[in-house]
């Protein structure tokens, strides 16, 4: 093995990046370790999902790549790659190769909730389709966390949710679902697909059985309604309403998602929760105020 940089790549690191096809044939053909890794632990199937580039992720697999091999640094998997990439072809290939969808990465993130985050409705969709077990529970046994309880730190948790359809789902430190996720960053697809998903996008624990709901909170009382319209996604809050969500809905501080939508301007957003009944006098436990004061 040549490691030929300070990172401890290899020739296959660096023709893998370059996406030069005949360069690793020919390594692997003349006895080339295919799962030589860097000193993060990163593989050439880690670059080659993470490029996109189809034809060598084939060629390493056949050489014997390991599919569920994790860095280092963030325990990234060549599936979490492509998934955040959206790379379709790839992530079929390594699910087909018994990469594991259920492997979570050191911030306890899958590949679905990475392709979530990064808007990529058809590896979300494809991912879904999947299913997982739902008898499996990741924990992060390092903090000695109970599965039903947030960790303290600014991170992703190893709270983890068997719904209805049989998946397992992570939420965030403040009990944020993936639903939750899509409608901060103004994804309408992946809400929608969520939402005509059921009971996947809910947070539940093992005493409670509740059917999907556009009102699921968070800790501090956020619901998908506060977070788009505080993004003032208009097409995400007309379709959250109409898929029954409280407008009159209050967080922690006795917000409602006029609070937010007033707060930013987004008199779009305003409207259309008026004409759907929002409360104007609710006032807000921090500042006194109700949505009229913080717009004038």
């Amino acid at each position: 093995m040549d490691v030929i940089n300070k990172f401890g790549e290899t020739s296959l690191h660096l023709a893998t990046e370059d996406d030069q096809i005949e360069t690793v044939k020919h390594l692997l053909s003349s006895g080339f370790n295919v799962n030589s890794a860097s000193k993060s632990g990163k593989t050439a199937l880690h670059i080659a999902a993470r490029k996109g580039y189809t034809q060598i992720v084939k060629i390493l697999l056949e050489a014997g790549a390991k599919v569920n091999v994790a860095d280092v640094r963030k325990g990234i998997t060549p599936l979490h790659l492509a998934a955040d990439g959206g790379f379709i072809d790839i992530i079929k290939i390594l699910v087909q190769s018994e990469a594991n969808i259920n492997q979570t990465n050191k911030d306890n993130q899958t590949p679905l909730f990475r392709a979530v985050c990064k808007n990529r409705v058809e590896a979300v969709s494809y991912l879904y389709s999947l299913g997982v077990n739902i008898d499996v529970v990741q924990q992060k046994e390092e903090l000695g966390a109970d599965m039903h309880l947030a960790d303290t730190r600014d991170e992703y948790t190893p709270l983890h949710v068997a719904a209805k359809e049989g998946f397992i789902d992570i939420v965030k430190v403040n009990g944020q679902t993936l639903l939750h996720q899509a409608a901060e960053e103004g994804f309408f697809e992946i809400v929608d697909l969520l939402l005509k998903k059921g009971a996947n996008v809910n947070v539940i624990d093992s005493k409670t059985d509740c059917g999907a709901s556009v009102n699921v909170a968070t800790k501090s009382k956020t619901t998908p309604l506060h977070l788009a319209a505080d993004t003032g996604s208009v097409e995400i809050v007309s379709w959250l309403l109409k898929k029954g969500a409280d407008v009159n809905a209050t967080d922690e501080n006795h917000r409602t998602a006029l609070h937010y939508a007033a707060e930013k301007k987004f008199l779009e957003v305003v409207k259309i929760l008026l004409e759907n009944g929002v409360n104007v006098n609710v006032i807000d436990k921090k500042h006194g105020r109700n949505a009229l004061h913080i717009a004038a």
